[in-house]
C-alpha cells in the first residue's frame, strides 16, 4: 500500500518542482528592471561630472591660448604654440580633456618662451620682412637667371634662417641676417650686370658692323688671317655674353671691332699693291674674358697681296751664325721652315693644307707606320678618292716640322671609313706635343667617344668628355661614315687679354662648329701639332695650323739651314 501511495504523489511532486522553476526564472526577469532606476541614476551622476571636467579643461586651455596669444607665441614661439594647437584641436574632436590639459600646457610654455624671444626675434623678424623686398626686387631684375648660384646660396641661407625662426631659436638671427646680406648684394650686382649687359649688347652690334666692313673691303680674300683672328674674338666674346659675363663681352666685342677694323685696313692695302700692317700689341686687361683674342707682335715685316708675300725684312746672312735671330729675321723665311706658303699676320701665321698632300708630306715627320701604307699623301689605293691631304690606315703617326707657342689652333676635317678592335681603336689630334717625352695634350676620337687628354710620359690623364652626352658612346655606333666631320683644337690664355708664361691656358674642342670640350692646360707652353692612330682607317680632306712660332725652334733650324731652300722630306728637327 505504502509503494501505491507514493507512486501516486509522485505526479503531483513533479508539477510542484516545473511550477517552483518557472516562478524563479520570472523573478530572475523582474529583478533586473525593478533595480534600473537607481542604476540610471548613478550613471547620469558619472556622466555629468565627466562633462564638468572637459569644460573647465577647454576653459582653462582657452585662457592659456590667451595669454599666449597676447605675447605673439605664434610668432616669438612658434614650435610650442603649434605644439598647443594640436592637442587643443584633438581636444575638440575626441572630446577628451587629456588634450586639453596637454594644450594648456603647452600654450603656458609658448607663452614663456615668447616672452624671452621677443626682443631678439623681433629684429630677426624684421630683417625677414626686408629680405622678402629684396628678394621681389631681384626676381624683378632676372637675378635668378644672371646670378643663379648666388642666387641658390641666398635662399638656401634663408630658409635654414626661416626653419631655426620657426623653431624660436635665436641662432636665426645670424643666418637671417648672412641671407639678406647676400640678397643685397644680388640686387646691387643685378643692377651692375643689366647696365653691362645693354653696353655689351651695343658693343656686339657695332663688332657685326665691323665684320661686314671687313667682308665688303674684301678681307675674306685679301686679309685671311686677320679675319679669322677676329671672327674668333668675336666667337669668344659672343660665348661670354650668352655666359652671363657681360663686362668681359663688352671688352672683347670692342676688341672684335678693332680686330676687324684691322683687317679692313690690310685687306685695302693689300688690293692697293701696298704692304699689309703687322698686328699692334694689345694692352693687358684684368676681365675674365675666355677668347683667343689678344696677345703681342714683335714682328713687322710686310706682306703683297691677300696679306701674304715677300716680307720687307731683310733675311739674315746664310753663312753668319753668331747672335739671336729675331722673330722678323724669322718671319721673312718661312719658306726655309715650310713648303707650304704661309699665310702671315703680325707674328702669326698660318699652314693651310687642302687636298695638298704633295705639300703636307714635306713638312711632316713620320715618327712610326710605312709611307704608302699607313701614311699615305696621295693615291686612290686606301681611300677610294685623291681628294684628301693624307690618310691614315691601321697604325700610324706624324708631327708637323714646326713648334708653336701662343694662339696654337689646330682644323681638320675628317672622314671615317673604317674602326678596328673596340678596345684599342682611336684616332688622336695631338696639340704643343713634345716627341722626346710623349707628353701633350691630345683630343682621342675612339671607343669612348671625344674625349681630351693630358699626357705626360706617354701615360693619359685628366680624361675630359664632351659635354654633349651623345659624343660619349664609342664613336663607331653613332658618327656617321659618308660624310667628313670637323675638328678644331685651340689652345688659348684663360684671359686673351694676357699673355706670358705665367698666364692660365685651356684647350678647347669644337666638333662640327660646337664647343664641347674645355680642359686646362697649363703644363705645357709649347710643341707640335700632330695625329697619332690605332685600328683606324681615316682620310682628312683638309688640315691646318694656326699660331705663334716657337722662336727657339726656329732660330735652331734656321742656323742650321744655312740659309738654304726648304729640303722638303728631311723631317726638319723636332727637338725644341
Amino acid at each position: 500500500m505504502q509503494t501505491t501511495s507514493d507512486s501516486s504523489r509522485s505526479p503531483a511532486k513533479l508539477l510542484s518542482i516545473v511550477f517552483a522553476a518557472l516562478l524563479a526564472t520570472t523573478s530572475l526577469v523582474v529583478l533586473p528592471g525593478c533595480g534600473g532606476g537607481d542604476t540610471d541614476k548613478e550613471g547620469s551622476a558619472s556622466s555629468d561630472d565627466d562633462s564638468a571636467k572637459l569644460d573647465a579643461s577647454r576653459e582653462k586651455a582657452v585662457a592659456a591660448k590667451a595669454d599666449a596669444k597676447a605675447v605673439e607665441a605664434e610668432k616669438y614661439a612658434a614650435s610650442d604654440w603649434n605644439t598647443a594647437e594640436g592637442h587643443f584641436e584633438k581636444g575638440d574632436d575626441k572630446e577628451s580633456y587629456k588634450y586639453f590639459d596637454r594644450a594648456a600646457k603647452a600654450y603656458k610654455s609658448a607663452t614663456k618662451n615668447a616672452k624671452k624671444n621677443a626682443d631678439s626675434l623681433k629684429e630677426v623678424f624684421a630683417m625677414k620682412d626686408e629680405y622678402q623686398k629684396l628678394r621681389a626686387e631681384a626676381e624683378k631684375s632676372g637675378a635668378e637667371k644672371l646670378m643663379p648660384d648666388t642666387w641658390k646660396l641666398a635662399e638656401k641661407g634663408y630658409a635654414n634662417a626661416v626653419s631655426r625662426l620657426d623653431d624660436g631659436k635665436r641662432s636665426a638671427k645670424t643666418l637671417m641676417r648672412q641671407a639678406k646680406n647676400d640678397m643685397e648684394l644680388i640686387v646691387t650686382e643685378c643692377s651692375k650686370k643689366l647696365k653691362d649687359k645693354g653696353r655689351a649688347a651695343e658693343a656686339r652690334e657695332l663688332a657685326v658692323a665691323g665684320e661686314k666692313a671687313a667682308l665688303a673691303a674684301g678681307a675674306e680674300q685679301h686679309a685671311a688671317v686677320d679675319l679669322d683672328f677676329a671672327r674668333n674674338s668675336l666667337r669668344d666674346a659672343t660665348h661670354r655674353f650668352d655666359d652671363g659675363n657681360y663686362a668681359s663681352a663688352m671688352r672683347l666685342f670692342d676688341r672684335a671691332k678693332s680686330n676687324f677694323a684691322f683687317a679692313a685696313e690690310n685687306a685695302n692695302l693689300s688690293k692697293q699693291g701696298m704692304a699689309a700692317k703687322a698686328r699692334p700689341p694689345e694692352e693687358p686687361d684684368t676681365g675674365d674674358g675666355d677668347t683667343l683674342a689678344g696677345g703681342s707682335s714683335s714682328g713687322d715685316g710686310g706682306s703683297g697681296e691677300g696679306g701674304i708675300g715677300e716680307p720687307t725684312i731683310p733675311k739674315p746672312d746664310s753663312g753668319s751664325d753668331s747672335g739671336d735671330v729675331d722673330m722678323g729675321d724669322i718671319l721673312a723665311n718661312l719658306d726655309k721652315l715650310f713648303t707650304v706658303s704661309a699665310e702671315q699676320s703680325g707674328d702669326l701665321i698660318k699652314l693651310e693644307y687642302d687636298q695638298d698632300g704633295d705639300s703636307f708630306s714635306k713638312d711632316v715627320t713620320i715618327l712610326y707606320g710605312k709611307p704608302g701604307t699607313n701614311v699615305v699623301f696621295k693615291g686612290k689605293e686606301h681611300t677610294a678618292t685623291d681628294e684628301y691631304t693624307f690618310a691614315g690606315n691601321e697604325k700610324g703617326m706624324i708631327l708637323l716640322n714646326g713648334s708653336f707657342t701662343e694662339k696654337a689652333r689646330l682644323f681638320a676635317d675628317i672622314q671615317f671609313q673604317l674602326w678596328g678592335a673596340e678596345s684599342t681603336r682611336y684616332l688622336e689630334l695631338l696639340m704643343f706635343w713634345d716627341p722626346k717625352t710623349d707628353s701633350g695634350y691630345a683630343l682621342r676620337i675612339g671607343n669612348n667617344g671625344l674625349v681630351a687628354l693630358s699626357y705626360k710620359d706617354n701615360n693619359p690623364r685628366n680624361p675630359v668628355p664632351s659635354v654633349n652626352r651623345a659624343h660619349r658612346p664609342d664613336v663607331n655606333k653613332w658618327m656617321n661614315r659618308r660624310e667628313t666631320n670637323q675638328f678644331e683644337l685651340r689652345i688659348e690664355p684663360i684671359d686673351s687679354t694676357r699673355s706670358g708664361d705665367d698666364v692660365k691656358r685651356a684647350m678647347t674642342v669644337l666638333f662640327n662648329g660646337e664647343e664641347i670640350i674645355k680642359m686646362k692646360a697649363n703644363s705645357r707652353k709649347k710643341g707640335f701639332f700632330g695625329f697619332r692612330w690605332k685600328d683606324a682607317k681615316f682620310y682628312a680632306k683638309s688640315v691646318s695650323f694656326t699660331g705663334m712660332l716657337d722662336k727657339e725652334w726656329a732660330t735652331k733650324v734656321l742656323k742650321g739651314s744655312g740659309g738654304g731652300e726648304h729640303d722638303g722630306g728631311s723631317g726638319g728637327d723636332l727637338d725644341f
